[in-house]
């Protein structure tokens, strides 16, 4: 089996770069979930801890995949290899497995939170989380076995019996991965059309949840990469990695997307630069529809009201008080009960 580390693309100082940015940005992504949760409701909720435990071991995958790339890069050259080399093969499928896993649990644990009034919710919820958990935990195995360091000889015969296990993992992972993406963007559409709202409301809170298409293709992507490993078409390389870390940390920031928006409604539209921006796009698009025209004062006045909600209806989705109904209903399930149609 030929190991080569193609770097004409992608260094692992660029790896390391974009890495250590990832992991940034889903611990703010985080920090802003936890303390929406804490703001509304005076208390944390499982799919919060599970969302920082998810960032935990997002940085720990970082951490070992930066020793498996050096490690591949030794093999390359023909350096020997050490039983700390074989537990570094062992430890970044085991760690990157269980951090894929993770990442993806908490957006079905708040599933069961916002929607678990309805039993099939929790149910495909559930038997997600538990599934995923089978498939990410059992494919490792054979790696524990085959590349176990303790008791063999180690030497490139011990490689060719232990790293095509690897991308047999990395395969299984990345298929149930793609499953769990897609079920993931499923699960809240049907309830979603089934509340009592407007149209321009379900659209609102689509906007939040549909943002699960990205970890479907961020998943599509990875898995290519790992189909055209597994297939001999291409040699391990630091590409595939690094998709697998931005899997996980799509997977984070779509979990925390919900808290987010309650965050914004909350804080940042409250700020003198919010009002600021929107009092000048306000006036910069009422200028550009009075320009030109022979509107009376009342016909600009009334251009000035329609400018006025499309930018509420633009940065807000809803208005006001349903809001402040939404984000409760983000914290307390039973809160939207009375908003599904019962026939």
């Amino acid at each position: 089996m030929s190991i080569l580390i193609d770097r004409g693309d992608l260094t692992p100082h660029v790896f390391d770069a974009i890495s250590i940015a990832l992991i940034a940005l889903t611990a703010v992504f985080a920090i802003i979930r936890c303390w929406s949760s804490w703001h509304l409701s005076k208390r944390l909720f499982a799919d919060d801890y599970l969302s920082v435990l998810a960032v935990i071991f997002q940085a720990a995958a970082f951490a070992i995949y930066h020793f498996f790339i050096i490690l591949l890069a030794q093999v390359a050259s023909a350096a020997p290899i050490t039983k700390e080399s074989g537990r570094i093969i062992v430890a970044q499928a085991f760690i990157a497995g269980i951090a894929l896993w993770i990442a993806k649990a908490p957006i079905l644990v708040l599933f069961v939170r916002i929607f678990g009034i309805k039993r099939w919710v929790r149910a495909v919820s559930y038997t997600t989380i538990a599934t995923t958990f089978i498939v990410f935990i059992g494919a490792l195995i054979p790696v524990g076995v085959k590349c176990s360091p303790d008791g063999k000889v180690l030497d490139a015969q011990y490689l060719a019996g232990c790293l095509p296990n690897t991308l047999n993992v990395g395969l299984a992972h990345g298929v149930t991965a793609l499953f769990t993406d897609v079920t993931i963007f499923i699960i809240p559409l049907p309830v979603i059309f089934s509340l009592n709202l407007s149209w321009a409301k379900r659209f609102g809170l689509l906007v939040v949840f549909v943002t699960g298409l990205a970890g479907i293709v961020a998943s599509a992507i990875s898995l290519y990469y790992k189909i055209v490993n597994f297939q001999g078409k291409a040699s391990l390389t630091i590409v595939p990695i690094l998709l697998t870390e931005i899997e996980i940390a799509i997977a984070i920031l779509v979990a925390s997307v919900p808290a987010l928006r309650a965050f914004w409604s909350q804080e940042l539209i409250h700020l003198g630069l919010y009002s600021r921006l929107r009092s000048a796009v306000s006036s910069i698009l009422t200028r550009k529809s009075s320009d030109g025209s022979s509107q009376t004062d009342s016909g600009v006045a009334l251009s000035g009201i329609v400018t006025d909600r499309t930018i509420r209806q633009r940065f807000e989705y809803v208005e006001v008080d349903d809001s402040r109904e939404i984000q409760a209903a983000y914290i307390v399930p039973n809160s939207i009960s009375e908003r599904y149609d019962r026939k």
